[in-house]
């Protein structure tokens, strides 16, 4: 019987040792696992963020090209205030084909662009001719003029002698920034 109890101490012994040797593998094993699914889920992430910065590089590429066209069309819409020197001359060649007569001068102080705003030229003019063609002749410039951006900002009509009407006027017109 002393042989029986000492294979069951030596049974239990190497049951315990198995056990405890089991018990620190997994111990450790699950640890390393932890570990690893830790660094699974950063890459994982890291993958997800340049999928994400591929994207909004592909959308910044394709914004890039929609704003060189739109930078492209305000320039030839939008002049420098260098460029605004042909105004004076323009103006007299549009009013002369809308047959009105025109007197035009620049009046005030230009405010410089700031960045992300245009600058502004302060104007007078003074149209003679048919009501109906001052009318529309002023619709082609604040609305459809191909060259400048202006805006108008006081009106006054009068009456002169032989039935042709007299427009006075004070208004802006818009400048970019010299390049």
């Amino acid at each position: 019987m002393d042989d029986f109890k000492h294979e069951i101490r030596v049974s239990l012994l190497v049951f315990g040792a198995v056990v405890l040797f089991f018990g620190t593998f997994m111990f450790f094993a699950k640890s390393q696992m932890l570990k690893l699914s830790g660094r699974i889920a950063d890459v994982q992430s890291l993958i997800s963020q340049k999928r994400t910065i591929a994207s909004q590089l592909i959308n910044l590429r394709e914004d890039k090209e929609l704003a060189a066209q739109y930078e492209t069309t305000i320039n030839y819409l939008i002049p420098t205030n260098k460029q605004l020197f042909d105004l004076q001359k323009w103006l007299s060649n549009q009013a002369q084909a809308f047959g009105l007569g025109i007197t035009f001068n620049y009046s005030g102080s230009e405010i410089e662009p700031e960045k992300g705003s245009l600058g502004t030229l302060p104007f007078s003019m003074k149209l003679s001719g048919d009501l109906g063609d001052v009318a529309v002749f002023l619709d082609f410039l604040e609305n459809k003029t191909p060259q400048f951006l202006m805006s108008f900002d006081s009106l006054s009509v009068g009456a002169v002698q032989g039935g042709t009407n007299q427009v006075a006027l004070n208004g802006k017109v818009y400048f970019r920034p010299n390049e």
